[in-house]
């Protein structure tokens, strides 16, 4: 029966989703897209935590209101010339939650009592893969968002800012942070416990994603 009603909360969240993103299509009707698709990742949100049993009521209440007090917070207190600046940090933030997500799964598989998956690892390839696009988008989302909310506040230059060889060393870049990618997933399901070529290829793509990040906006003017 849970899961059945965890099943109906996925598929209204995906519902909530699709319609959310046409709204988003007229001026008119945005608001209300991003309030439908706002409540269905809150959908899809819960029903995960009570899937997983990650959370307790209780801790996830305290965390909706939590983060629903900053967000009211936050909106009341920008004028609506400074909305860009607001939607450029939230959308930061967003970037370092889904590292956040990355790093954590990482510190589960290195307990000590962390369950095997079905393949009889800790870690899969497959595990590998997801976890470093997460790490590489969600830093390189990160300090990319913020620097954009810096130029808009006029903390930062609003001109494009460069270097001489700046275009070959973020080349070189992000070619490192593919390399550091392959890294952990050639080390991925080699060992029943999670090895160490994998935790050194996401410290070293958590690296180069930040700085990864801030190359590609500040020459944005």
């Amino acid at each position: 029966m849970a899961t059945a009603f965890i099943d109906i909360a996925y598929l209204v969240a995906a519902v909530l989703f699709i319609f959310g993103l046409k709204r988003l299509q007229s001026p008119a009707t945005a608001r209300q897209g991003n309030q439908l698709a706002a409540v269905g990742m809150l959908v899809a949100i819960v029903a995960t935590l009570f899937m997983h049993k990650i959370l307790t009521p209780a801790e996830m209440i305290g965390g909706l209101a939590l983060g629903g007090l900053i967000g009211v917070v936050l909106a009341k207190r920008v004028k609506m010339t400074g909305m860009p600046e607001l939607v450029a940090a939230f959308n930061g933030f967003g970037g370092l939650a889904s590292a956040g997500v990355a790093g954590a799964e990482i510190a589960r598989i290195m307990m000590p009592n962390a369950e095997l998956g079905p393949d009889g690892f800790l870690f899969s390839s497959t595990a590998a893969v997801t976890i470093s696009l997460s790490l590489l988008i969600g830093m390189v989302t990160f300090t990319g968002s913020f620097v954009a909310f810096g130029k808009l506040a006029g903390k930062i230059s609003g001109n494009p800012i460069s270097f001489p060889g700046m275009r070959v060393f973020t080349l070189l870049m992000a070619l490192g942070a593919v390399a550091a990618a392959v890294f952990m997933v050639m080390g991925a399901g080699e060992f029943p416990q999670i090895s160490d070529p994998v935790v050194t290829g996401a410290l070293i793509l958590t690296g180069i994603a930040f700085i990864l990040g801030i190359l590609l906006v500040i020459p944005i003017g």
